[in-house]
Order: structure tokens, then C-alpha cells, then sequence
């Protein structure tokens, strides 16, 4: 009898012991990791320490965040971004997991994007299960590429770190410690300016205003003597997401070393949009020549200084550049010519009439185009934004025509040549339209590449930008009218189903923005490295794509020609880069194998209910067959001295 009531005991003991541990594993391992900020006191900045927990669980990609106290709009839009990058970075399987942020601080008010790197860290973190050392922290923004970029009220914020028994901070190497929270804003105040220059190389190309940097010149030695002065915690300098995650858990997710390999097709395909483009330029100074319209000497040593850049271009095998050379030659040539000649307004309204119906009948061509690789998708993108360019020029010139004709119906000289410009622009754009659409002979891997589909990459794309955007708008304020106005011009084309379009303006804006937060804080002496570090994030992200026969001929063109702005824009150069990261990775909207998955079983809460109702069922029957076995037992005793 005592060895039975032992047997139900331990029965019953099983039963709590399962609950209790299909209830705790229901609920999710939850990650935590030290956040570092600042909040003011007294007129001055002091740093705090928040944490920051992160719990995942089987679902769709979903994104929650809890913030003890208040939140400001930022601290969403970082989260989300932080994720993405994580998620890309590292080839994660998030798409089938979603992810609860809780964010508990000391400060009044939760905002900044300097969270940003410690999100983008943890969520690799929980996604692989990997073990990590919570004694090592970081502060910094995550930019594209994984690239962590500078923030403020870096000095307060190590102290706090100490202060809180870390062992070891991780700060962005481009990164004063003498600048403050108050000096990260005057630094957002005076950042570079983007513009749109419609007479450049390439539509929409943007130009960074110089006179508008105010560079903030970094102290000698200050890390160094700040390190003496904490020696309770070790400061190390990073700037990808690759080393934050390998310092916190000495694991190397990215050792693989990548080699872009140009694809055979595009050199062949880009080598004669070149050969076209400058012998064009040829051609039209041939032109000038027959009809004795002579360039001085300072004009020729101008264009055959162009030329020759083109050439040297094209030597190293860099046919993107020579070919964007010679086509901005191109521009000024003809509209010389013009300005020379001096047609007459009737002659200019032939000119443009031609181009429209040149233009409609490339687009009609463009529209019936069958789109199927990653290739069809850019090369249409391309040349549908050449297309729309070309016909904003041609409604400039007719609205101001129509202004013309109605009132004075005089055309001055002032006003025919702003005619030229726009008409040497607008032929030039038409013919590297007509150029580019050869790129749909290319080869590569097919997709699902429908109408909605498109309109689907589109429409993302365009709330990224957005999210980049209204993040941008909080630190630098006015500097992100020109990235919004393109933002605009993005949606107007997806309310209007122009996917393509609308994803390339729309992409553009994103890296615009990127390009523009990425600088924050940065001077001159860390510019260089800043553009090291995000060539080599091209440069992965291309030859990735690549190996898996998706190679990004928009991505890869504006990789090598910010490779040749690298010496002397060096600003233009990081835009063209921003540009060629978000060009070169669309293939992360498409289904895809994961190469990195969890390293540990991953049981879902459905799963653990099913399995806990299924024992506790057994465990049950097994009560119920002991309790009538003994009950029978006691019957068949009954009975057996009933006999006696």
C-alpha cells in the first residue's frame, strides 16, 4: 500500500514538473542586453544605462516594442530598421519568427537612434541562440551594410557603463569622445546639404554642397587619454555589426572573404552602351565642325580633357564611368552647339515634338518588355526614369510655351537659351535610355516578377525610405526637404502603377537618407575609412548576389563609379555607394534558402500546449487505470472473505 501511494505521489509530481516546465519554455528565452544614454540634468548632459529585452517567438516577421517610460517616434522606426539590417546582414530566417522589444530606462523620455547597433546585435543574437557576455555593451547607429555609425554623449555614456560594472564598450571608430549630446546636434545643423542637379551625369545625381560642411576637427589623443582615465572598462572601437557580434560572443558570423566577379554579359553590354555614348560626343564635335561653330582653346582643352578621363576610364575596364563622363560631355556639348547656332522657337518646338514621339514609341517598347531576373527588374527601372525624365523636360518646355504664346508671345534670348539646355538634356537622356535598354538581353536567375509583385517591392521600398526619412527629419531637419521631395515623386508613381519607377525614386531616397545620417558626427579624417567600410559592404553584398547568378548591374555601375569619385568627391562618392548597396540587394524581397539558421531546437508555444495536453492526458489514464485496478483488487479481496 506504501509502495503505491509512492507510485501515484511521483505521478503527480511529474505532472507539476511539466507543467511548470512546458509553461516556462511557452513563454520564450528572452535576451537582455545594457543600453547607454544620455538624459539632461541641470542644464547638463548625464549619462544612464537602460535594458533592453528581446523575446522571440514562432509567427510572420512581426515587430512589437515596449518602452517603460514614453518612446518617441525614432526609437520605433530604429527598431524596425535594426531588424532588417540584422536580418540581411547576416542571412538570418526571421521571416518565420516575430520579435518583442521591451526597452526599460531610467530617463524620462526614450529617443535617439544611437539603440540602434545594440538591436541589430541582440536580434542576431536571439535568432541564432547564441551564448554572448552581457558584460560587453555598445552604443551607435546601424546604417546599411551593417555599418555602425557615430553618435553623441559617447564620453557620459561610458562613464555610466563603468559605472554599472561593464566590463567592456563598444563604441563607432568614427566617433569624438569630446563631442557631446549638445555638439551631435550642432553637428546635425551644419551636415551637408544634398541637392538635385538635373544637368549632371545621371538624373536626380546628387551633388554635396561643401560650403555647407562645417567640419568638426577631432582631438589628438583624447581616446587615449580617456582610456587611462577609466581603467574599469575596456573601450574598443568597431565599425560593422560584424565585429559588435563577434565581441560579444566570440563568434565570426562573416569570415567568408567575397571576390566580385563582373559578369561576362554585363562587361560586353556596358563596354558598347560606352563605345556609343562617346562616339557620340565625337560625332556632335564633328558637328560643330561642319557647321563652323568653333571651340576656343580654352574650351577645347576643357572637353578633350573630359574625353580623356573617359578613355583612362575605360582602360582600367571601369565602362560605367567613361560612359557617365562622356554623356555629362555630351550635355554641354550640344547645348554649346545650340547656343551657337541660336534656332529659332519653331525650330526647338520640331525638336522636342520629334523626341516625343521617339519617346512614346521607346515606351511603348519598354511596357510590352517580358520581366523575369533581377536584371529585367533594373534594366527597367533605368530606363523607365530616363523615359519619365525626358518627359518632365518635354512638359517644362510645352507649359512654358503655352505661358509664352498667351501673353508677350516673345521668346528673349534669356529664355531660348534655358530652351537649348533643356533640349541638349533631354536628347542626351532619350539616347542613354535607348542605350540602357539593352541590358535586357542579360541572362540570370528568374523570379516571380508580376505586376503585383512589383507593386509589392515597390510599395516597400517606399516606406523604408519614408521610415529613413522621418527618422532623418528628427536630427537634421530642413536637409531632408530635397530626399522627401523625391519621396513624392516616388508615391505619386505608385498611386499611378508605375512600379518601376516608383522603385527606383524610390530606392534612391532611401540611400539618400542613409547617406546623409551615415555622416553624422564624421569629419575629414574619418571620411576615408567611413567609405572603406562601406565599399567593402558593397562589395560583399555584391559578390554574394552574385554566386547566386543575381548579379545587379545597376548596383555594380554605381559600385565602380564611386570608386572613381573616391579621390576627389568624396562625399558624391559615399551617396553612390549608399546607392549601390540598395540597388545591389533587391533580391532579399524574394523567398531564398537561409545559409545561417538557429543553432538550437526552437519549440513553439502550439507545439509545448500540444505536447503538455497530450502527457498530461497519459498521466491521466494512467491514474484512472491504477484507481480502477485497485478498486477491482479490493472487489475481488471483498469477495474472497465473503467466501471464507
Amino acid at each position: 500500500m506504501i509502495l503505491k501511494k509512492q507510485s501515484i505521489l511521483i505521478i503527480l509530481i511529474l505532472i507539476i514538473t511539466l507543467l511548470l516546465t512546458t509553461t516556462t519554455l511557452a513563454q520564450g528565452k528572452v535576451y537582455q542586453t545594457k543600453l547607454l544614454a544620455v538624459h539632461e540634468e541641470a542644464d547638463n548632459y548625464v549619462g544612464s544605462d537602460a535594458d533592453l529585452f528581446l523575446e522571440i517567438r514562432e509567427g510572420s516577421g512581426r515587430i512589437f516594442l515596449e518602452t517603460i517610460p514614453l518612446t518617441k517616434i525614432d526609437t520605433q522606426i530604429s527598431t524596425r530598421f535594426a531588424k532588417e539590417v540584422a536580418c540581411s546582414h547576416f542571412n538570418l530566417d526571421c521571416e518565420n519568427y516575430d520579435f518583442i522589444y521591451t526597452i526599460k530606462a531610467k530617463s524620462n523620455i526614450i529617443g535617439g537612434p544611437s539603440a540602434g547597433a545594440s538591436l541589430a546585435a541582440l536580434t542576431t543574437i536571439a535568432v541564432l541562440d547564441l551564448d554572448y557576455d552581457k558584460n560587453v555593451v555598445v552604443t551607435g547607429t546601424i546604417n546599411s551594410g551593417g555599418i555602425i555609425g557615430p553618435v553623441g554623449g559617447v564620453k557620459e555614456k561610458i562613464q555610466a557603463a563603468a559605472k554599472a560594472g561593464i566590463k567592456k564598450a563598444l563604441i563607432p571608430k568614427w566617433t569624438n569622445l569630446e563631442s557631446t549630446h549638445s555638439n551631435q546636434q550642432e553637428t546635425n545643423k551644419t551636415n551637408q546639404i544634398i541637392t538635385t542637379n538635373k544637368s549632371s551625369t545621371n538624373s536626380n545625381q546628387t551633388n554635396i554642397n561643401q560650403d555647407q560642411i562645417k567640419q568638426i576637427s577631432s582631438q589628438e589623443n583624447n581616446f587615449t587619454k580617456f582610456a587611462k582615465k577609466n581603467p574599469s572598462i575596456k573601450v574598443v572601437e568597431v565599425t560593422t555589426i560584424d565585429q559588435v557580434v563577434f565581441e560579444m560572443t566570440g563568434i565570426n558570423l562573416n569570415d567568408k572573404e567575397y571576390e566580385i566577379k563582373e559578369d561576362k554579359q554585363y562587361t560586353k553590354i556596358m563596354q558598347e552602351l560606352k563605345t556609343g555614348l562617346c562616339q557620340r560626343n565625337q560625332k556632335i564635335r564633328e558637328d560643330l565642325k561642319d557647321q563652323n561653330v568653333n571651340l576656343n582653346r580654352t574650351q577645347r582643352d576643357y572637353f578633350n580633357n573630359k574625353f580623356e578621363v573617359a578613355q583612362n576610364a575605360s582602360k582600367t575596364g571601369d565602362f560605367y564611368s567613361a560612359a557617365s563622363y562622356c554623356f555629362s560631355s555630351n550635355i554641354e556639348l550640344r547645348q554649346f552647339f545650340y547656343e551657337k547656332k541660336q534656332p529659332n522657337i519653331q525650330i526647338i518646338k520640331g525638336l522636342f515634338s520629334k523626341l516625343q514621339k521617339d519617346k512614346d514609341k521607346l515606351q511603348l517598347e519598354v511596357n510590352n518588355q517580358k520581366i523575369q531576373t533581377i536584371s529585367d527588374l533594373q534594366t527597367l527601372m533605368v530606363v523607365k526614369e530616363r523615359l519619365n525624365d525626358v518627359q518632365t523636360q518635354i512638359n517644362k518646355f510645352n507649359q512654358s510655351i503655352d505661358i509664352g504664346e498667351n501673353t508677350s508671345n516673345i521668346f528673349t534670348p534669356e529664355m531660348l537659351n534655358g530652351y537649348y539646355s533643356l533640349l541638349a538634356y533631354s536628347q542626351e537622356r532619350f539616347y542613354s535610355a535607348k542605350s540602357w535598354k539593352e541590358f535586357f538581353k542579360m541572362d540570370g536567375k528568374k523570379f516571380n516578377l508580376n505586376e503585383n509583385k512589383l507593386d509589392e517591392l515597390c510599395l516597400n521600398k517606399l516606406l523604408e525610405a519614408q521610415e529613413r526619412i522621418e527618422y532623418g527629419n528628427i536630427f537634421v531637419g530642413s536637409f531632408m526637404n530635397n530626399i522627401k521631395d523625391k519621396a513624392t515623386i516616388a508615391r505619386k508613381a505608385y498611386d499611378k502603377n508605375q512600379s518601376a519607377l516608383c522603385l527606383i525614386t524610390a530606392t534612391q531616397a532611401k540611400a539618400d537618407a542613409n547617406a546623409l545620417l551615415s555622416t553624422l558626427g564624421v569629419n575629414n579624417e574619418t571620411l576615408s575609412e567611413l567609405i572603406s567600410t562601406k565599399k567593402s559592404a558593397v562589395e560583399r553584398v555584391i559578390a554574394q548576389n552574385s554566386e547566386e547568378k543575381i548579379f545587379p548591374i545597376l548596383g555594380y555601375s554605381y559600385y565602380k563609379y564611386a570608386n572613381s569619385l573616391a579621390q576627389d568627391q568624396k562625399y558624391t562618392s559615399l551617396v553612390y555607394l549608399e546607392y549601390a548597396l540598395e540597388m545591389s540587394d533587391l533580391a532579399i524581397y524574394f523567398p531564398k534558402d537561409r545559409t545561417i539558421q538557429r543553432t538550437k531546437d526552437f519549440l513553439t508555444r502550439d507545439r509545448l500546449i500540444f505536447m503538455e495536453g497530450f502527457m498530461f492526458g497519459i498521466l491521466i489514464c494512467l491514474l484512472i487505470y491504477i484507481s480502477t485496478k485497485k478498486s477491482s483488487k479490493n472487489r475481488i479481496r471483498k469477495h474472497k472473505k465473503k467466501l471464507i
